[in-house]
């Protein structure tokens, strides 16, 4: 059963309330602290915040307690589409062993007969820059509602019983943010692996980088160490989303949980210390599908690439039905990266919240061009 808050009343309680902590002392994290509280009362159930300079790593947290405690920086959040970055290192790793080309067309690996519009112009590096022209589930009410439904058991086939109807566009062509086409990604991973997708991520990106408390299907004896997630009704309420197995729906394209720490840890492993893929690889990863002429901005494998000032910003943001948000951006070229993480979510696809980008705005305007 949900259980409906009124923020108003019960946000002051101890068990969900709690106020913020700064390990480290800096300014623009007490400022970030007040951009937390400024915005509405629903929108700061927990947050964390996490910045790396130069290996020196600040963090704040505020908000909402697990189990009468307050979020910390080792409390474990699902990080959502967050993934799919993960899930694009992994598929260059498999790359480098020769057991696939992101070239080939998807259809040399896996034969779907429920995935309209996959034919042989359709290759891997088009899922992995969401550029396939597939279609993609449709965010509607019914949707969200069979998500959740806690009664329903899905099997990974029933992913495809929630497609919207395509664009149709050419492979190639057009960007179009795609969660099924990582979906895809995973099954083909498991494929030429021989292994199923956590063991291959722990196999291929563990043995390169330390993942921690870095899970793909959420351990029952870790399940409450990890902040409830919360769907906000309105300004006013919310109700807490309860734990719901969706390892098989949601799988590669967003089912990592993780501490900011390890997410931190796996992205300047990635893109600063450069000590996960090679060299041609990463220059692969980097590589931009530019999301119009007159921009040098695009979407490369698994990865924002994002030009702020003279700098280039490798980022990924994530919103997870069970009441997750998250959010990273690195900037390999001033040895500077920041994680953000929050246990609410609104499920109304046409009200997104910006709280993670206010953040990270004002983080890139005072930290990374220094205005």
């Amino acid at each position: 059963m949900n259980l409906l808050l009124n923020i108003g009343t019960k946000l002051a309680l101890a068990c969900l309330f709690a106020g913020s902590n700064i390990y480290g002392q800096d300014n623009h994290l007490t400022a970030v602290t007040e951009i937390i509280r400024s915005d509405s009362s629903a929108e700061h159930f927990g947050t964390i915040v996490l910045e790396n300079m130069n290996g020196k790593i600040q963090t704040l947290t505020e908000g909402n307690a697990c189990k009468g405690k307050s979020v910390s920086d080792s409390t474990i959040f699902n990080i959502a589409s967050c993934t799919k970055t993960y899930v694009a290192t992994l598929v260059l790793l498999l790359q480098e062993e020769g057991k696939l080309k992101i070239d080939d067309p998807v259809n040399k690996y896996l034969s779907i007969k429920e995935m309209p519009g996959l034919n042989n112009s359709v290759t891997i590096r088009h899922l992995l820059n969401h550029t396939s022209g597939l279609p993609d589930f449709s965010p509607t009410a019914d949707y969200v509602d069979a998500m959740l439904d806690s009664s329903q058991t899905y099997d990974r086939k029933d992913i495809f019983s929630f497609l919207e109807e395509s664009d149709s566009s050419q492979a190639g062509s057009k960007f179009s943010y795609n969660n099924v086409g990582y979906v895809l990604l995973g099954l083909i991973t498991e494929k030429v692996s021989q292994l199923p997708l956590d063991k291959a991520i722990e196999q291929y990106i563990g043995s390169r980088v330390d993942l921690g408390k870095t899970y793909f299907h959420f351990p029952t004896n870790e399940r409450y160490a990890a902040c409830p997630g919360y769907e906000l009704l309105d300004s006013d309420s919310a109700r807490r989303i309860n734990y719901i197995n969706m390892d098989n729906l949601s799988y590669a394209a967003g089912n990592i949980y993780t501490t900011a720490y390890d997410l931190d840890r796996f992205v300047r492993a990635l893109f600063i210390d450069k000590t996960i893929l090679s060299s041609a690889s990463l220059q692969e990863m980097q590589s931009v599908f530019k999301f119009s002429q007159k921009s040098e901005n695009g979407m490369g494998l698994g990865v924002f690439v994002t030009n702020v000032g003279s700098t280039k910003m490798y980022s990924h943001t994530g919103r997870y039905l069970m009441g997750y948000t998250s959010a990273y951006a690195c900037f390999p070229e001033l040895n500077y990266s920041v994680v953000i993480y929050r246990n609410n979510i609104i499920l109304d696809y046409s009200k997104k919240s910006n709280l993670p980008n206010k953040i990270l705005s004002y983080l890139i305007k005072n930290r990374v061009l220094k205005e």
